[in-house]
């Protein structure tokens, strides 16, 4: 059950990553690093938890 929704959460990460990505080329990179690190982080706390 965790491990399904740390996926959904990394999933929904990438769904954030793409509409940013849409309003705002400059600054994605470090926009599609800080929103993959908390997907994966949070992914990894509800694994754990």
């Amino acid at each position: 059950m965790g491990t399904l929704f740390g996926i959904v959460l990394v999933f929904m990460g990438g769904l954030l990553l793409g509409s940013a990505k849409k309003e705002q080329l400059t600054g994605f990179l470090s926009d599609r690093v800080l929103v993959v690190a908390i997907a994966v982080g949070m992914g990894i706390i509800i694994i754990l938890w």
